[in-house]
């Protein structure tokens, strides 16, 4: 190991030495920094270029001069250690010191005549260290290896494109490819911020200690008032604003804070910003670097001009392979400016901080395995999603991200071919719009598109926020856009939403890129969410759709191939053979493209499958063999063929060669897993291969990635084929139709199993309907939809019972049985449609018409019931107490006391239509002795209402008013919200009779804020 040979620095300049230094330093810097024209002439060039390398030449010469005399026996001597350092493999360090002034001088220019000496920083043996701090003899706390590397980029959006931002994408690729090799071996760890925003920089350092945090953004020097000579503003970094995206300079005070709640203070900043570590001697202002190293970070390098995007990559890469050979952090340095010397001058603007003099980073701590970032998967409604792991994509979030999450363009369609990411990014956008803005909740739809399935999410939404939403509009609502819009209204208050709706190329016609008929109600829910305000949505389609409502709220936006350097960070969730070298690397990207998917299946067929050693797949370790086979193919294909075709057919080549390394059975199972587009449970597995290896085999088609892996809120394991994957199994592992019909069968009975009695949720009984008409059980199908269609309209939720029963009715009314007739006639009554509703019924009555039992003569008693509130809706007075009076009897036959009130009530109501009080009273009475008597306080509360509307009728408010007090305690006591407020606007109604409007105001009031 290389070890340092110190030589302090300490010029001793006078005056007028030091006004010349300073002078030529300043001519220097400003001709450096100069822009020259492209029409200056040649001869007015060429003079300028003589100036400057005269100002160049005195000043190098002046600076040396000043270097050696602090040198005993001057450049001889100098030379003479020099030799002497690398004989005895050191390095000479140049520790310079002296007040700020002295150290802003760029020593690094130092020139010496003697050709063996030449430009001192072009030798790598001689490193250059300012000293402004009391120093330490080694770096204390050190972070265990591998070495860890936070790279912070910041492009602010209002930076002129052209000549200040910067190119981070191909920043990210250059670092990316150099530390290949090291990351991938565990020696490195490459932590790349996602943006930058100083909250973001915070939430990194506060997640894990880092050796370097490396600043790539612009910086400006500070300014001073020519009057006061105070400090105008200081020098700042240009970060990006937490919202606009635009440049907010951040100055040292503020950068230093960040560090806090840090895991560490880094023991190197590294400012690739310009002018981070510039000074002028003149204003006395302090650098950026100057600064931050001023309160107690270690080492930091600063840039003292503007520095070149390539040159600053270059000189950061070479650093931190220098680090890893445990060279010193001075020689790493010097080693790193060495590479910058064909760029013109970029060799000369790093400089190196520093309050240690042992700069070895190699202080014999153990070291630790790295741990790979864990890819973390998360399941909203229908779709898994990636909540942690890497995402990439940095240019497309930057481009989409911030105006979409502002609301600028609140509604995105991304579209790209399978297997670009597209589903990743939407889900990073939801995740992190909601970790950025509280009251904020993520709603999914995903194919076969079941609007049932949304409605569900958005109903747990309310209950969960406790937001009501208004019950009779929702019995009222015909269609599923309508109950949408209803809980929209609900959550849109309170609530930030954002919608996915992910593959939407399943309900497309390809050929006109319009929705298919089977999926208009999609179509007008796309058009109904992009209307709405305080909403996201985040589309997703391997196509532009041409639907014009669509295109006319959405912004498109292409997703195609991935950068290189994200797939290199792609290609290290696998360990690779040390045959596949960075090399074979970079030719998968130039042959495969950046397409995440295919990059994975390659992965896997060179025998790399995550989480378990495919022992099998050696066979496929040549890459050449594969490309070959690949370039093959793609000679068959026509020479004008899209990208996307030639993608897709490489993917099928891929998938093809993956499918190899499974047996037959194996492929059939897991063709039979995709038939099911939503995730499985994982005992999914047995129900569809009985046998041991079922849950192996999950493992093992994870390991292959043609399976996802992704946690259920029930902490339950899940497991999902992506869209790309069942697409190319139904092509390329047909199954025989009676298999494909066990294989649907397995998934309804699981599916109906998880509803029934584990996740209690519609959505798994409506998967389970779907699958068992695949199946051709329909009378299973028929009986869980009715029993489904029942259980909505004693929910309430008549809008969907009704569908489910009404589709039951039409397929084959004869097998349904009184309840189902019953419950669907109820609907019908509450949506309005008596005609309908009258003959449901009459056919429910034949059911039980010659009733025998105690049951069927109490469906009876209801069904007449029933029949007899339409012919009063419809004003036939004469048939409605005809079929009241059948029901009374058979009430009073069977004990059924509760039935007999209601009968009575109801015909009470008849007799009040029809004016005859007097008789309507007496029901009534009759009613309310029954409901006291079996104690049933809602039946109580309804008579003592009905009650009240007679006296109030006949004119007699005092005895209304009294029945309506006793009905409004009871309503209260009960907590029937509905009924206390019909039960208030009652009384309201009677004060305004009697003229008392202040009360009747009151009441009215109490009322509208309970059916609010």
């Amino acid at each position: 190991m290389r070890t340092a040979l110190p030589i302090d620095i300490s010029p001793q300049l006078d005056d007028d030495q030091r006004r010349t230094t300073v002078r030529l330093t300043k001519k220097f810097k400003d001709m450096l920094e100069q822009r020259p024209d492209s029409k200056e002439p040649a001869a007015e060039k060429e003079r300028r270029q003589q100036n400057f390398t005269h100002t160049l030449s005195e000043l190098a010469g002046t600076l040396s001069a000043a270097l050696f005399d602090c040198v005993d026996g001057g450049a001889g001597s100098f030379k003479e250690k020099l030799d002497d350092a690398v004989i005895n493999t050191q390095f000479l360090q140049l520790n310079i010191a002296g007040d700020a002034t002295m150290q802003s001088l760029p020593w690094e220019l130092a020139a010496d005549a003697d050709p063996e000496l030449g430009v001192l920083a072009h030798n790598p043996n001689i490193a250059f260290v300012r000293r402004a701090r009391k120093l330490h003899n080694e770096l204390s706390n050190l972070p265990p290896k591998p070495l860890r590397i936070l790279l912070f980029i910041s492009a602010p959006e209002d930076l002129d494109p052209e000549k200040a931002r910067l190119d981070y994408e191909g920043e990210i690729n250059a670092i990316e490819a150099a530390l290949d090799e090291k990351i991938s071996a565990g020696k490195v760890i490459l932590d790349i911020a996602e943006d930058g925003r100083l909250s973001t920089l915070k939430r990194w350092l506060e997640q894990a200690p880092y050796h370097v945090v490396h600043f790539s953004m612009h910086g400006n020097r500070g300014e001073i008032d020519l009057t006061s000579r105070e400090e105008k503003s200081p020098p700042a970094l240009h970060f990006e604003d937490e919202d606009s995206g635009n440049s907010r300079a951040v100055a040292p005070e503020e950068l230093e804070a960040c560090f806090q709640n840090a895991q560490n203070r880094p023991p190197l900043l590294l400012l690739a910003a310009c002018q981070t570590a510039d000074f002028d001697a003149r204003d006395g202002i302090a650098s950026f670097a100057q600064r931050m190293h001023a309160v107690n970070f270690a080492n930091v390098i600063g840039m003292q001009l503007s520095v070149a995007d390539s040159s600053a990559t270059n000189f950061a890469a070479t650093l931190y392979q220098a680090l890893l050979q445990d060279i010193p952090l001075d020689a790493a340095m010097a080693r790193a400016r060495a590479v910058l010397q064909s760029d013109g001058l970029q060799w000369s603007i790093p400089v190196l901080y520093s309050s240690v003099k042992n700069l070895t980073w190699n202080n014999g701590t153990s070291e630790k395995a790295p741990t790979r970032q864990a890819v973390r998967d998360i399941q909203i409604g229908q779709i898994p999603f990636r909540s942690q792991g890497f995402i990439g994509r940095r240019r497309f979030i930057r481009a989409h991200y911030r105006r979409w999450a502002s609301g600028a363009m609140p509604h995105l369609l991304i579209h790209g071919i399978g297997g670009v990411g597209k589903t990743t990014l939407a889900g990073h956008f939801a995740l992190r719009l909601q970790r950025e803005s509280a009251d904020t909740a993520i709603f999914t739809l995903a194919p076969p598109f079941e609007l049932e399935i949304l409605i569900e999410q958005l109903q747990q939404a309310c209950t969960a926020n406790n937001l009501p939403i208004d019950e009779k509009q929702k019995q009222a609502a015909t269609t599923a856009l309508q109950v949408i819009s209803l809980y929209l209204y609900a959550l849109a208050p309170s609530l930030s939403c954002i919608f996915i709706v992910d593959n939407l190329e399943d309900a497309l016609d390809l050929q006109t890129m319009e929705f298919t008929a089977d999926f208009t109600g999609l179509g007008e829910l796309v058009t109904l969410l992009t209307g709405q305000t305080n909403v996201h949505t985040l589309l997703t389609c391997r196509h532009p759709i041409a639907s014009e409502s669509v295109r006319a709220q959405t912004t498109p936006a292409a997703l195609g191939d991935a950068s290189h350097g994200d797939i290199l960070r792609l290609l290290r969730n696998w360990d690779w053979p040390a045959e596949v070298t960075a090399k074979v690397k970079n030719d998968i990207y130039a042959t495969l493209g950046g397409n995440f998917r295919s990059i994975e299946w390659c992965a896997c067929l060179l025998g790399q499958a995550r989480d378990s050693a495919d022992k099998s797949a050696t066979r496929h370790s040549d890459w050449q063999a594969l490309k070959q086979t690949y370039e093959k193919e793609k000679k068959k294909s026509a020479r004008q063929a899209k990208q996307h075709v030639l993608q897709h057919m490489q993917q099928n080549l891929l998938f093809k060669q993956l499918l190899d390394l499974l047996g037959e059975e194996e492929r059939k199972f897991l063709a039979k897993l995709a038939l099911e587009e939503n995730p499985l449970p994982e005992d999914a597995a047995t129900a569809l291969w009985p046998s041991k290896q079922a849950t192996a085999l999950l493992t093992r088609c994870s390991g292959l990635t043609l399976l996802q892996p992704t946690p259920h809120p029930l902490g339950i394991q899940f497991y999902f084929a992506p869209p790309l994957v069942r697409e190319l199994l139904q092509k390329n592992v047909p199954l025989p139709a009676a298999e494909k019909k066990a294989a649907h069968a397995a998934l309804a009975h699981i599916w109906r199993h998880y509803g029934e009695q584990v996740t209690r949720l519609i959505s798994d009984d409506l998967r389970a309907i779907a699958h068992f008409e695949q199946a051709g059980l329909t009378q299973e199908a028929f009986a869980l939809r009715s029993d489904l269609g029942r259980f909505f309209v004693d929910s309430q939720r008549f809008r969907e019972g009704f569908a489910l029963l009404l589709q039951c009715y039409r397929e084959n009314e004869s097998a349904m049985d009184w309840n189902a007739l019953n419950t669907l006639g109820r609907s019908q009554r509450t949506l309005g449609d008596y005609d309908f509703a009258l003959e449901i019924f009459q056919k429910a009555e034949t059911r039980v018409h010659s009733a025998k039992t105690e049951e069927e003569l109490e469906n009876l008693g209801t069904t007449l019931n029933n029949i007899s509130q339409i012919y009063d809706a419809k004003g036939d007075y004469e048939t409605a107490l005809k079929y009241l009076q059948q029901s009374l009897k058979i009430r009073q036959q069977i004990g059924d006391k509760s039935g007999e009130g209601t009968t009575l009530n109801n015909l009470s109501q008849i007799y009040k239509a029809r004016g005859d009080y007097d008789t309507a009273l007496k029901y009534l009475q009759q009613s309310l002795k029954i409901t006291q008597q079996i104690g049933d306080k809602s039946g109580e509360g309804t008579t003592l209402n009905n009650l009240s509307q007679i006296y109030k009728a006949r004119g007699d408010y005092d005895t209304a008013l009294k029945y309506l007090q006793q009905s409004l305690k009871i309503k209260q006591q009960i907590g029937d919200k509905s009924g206390e407020g019909t039960t208030l606007n009652n009384l309201s109604q009677i004060y305004k009779a009697r003229g008392d409007y202040d009360t009747a105001l009151k009441y009215l009031q109490q009322s509208l804020k309970i059916q609010q």
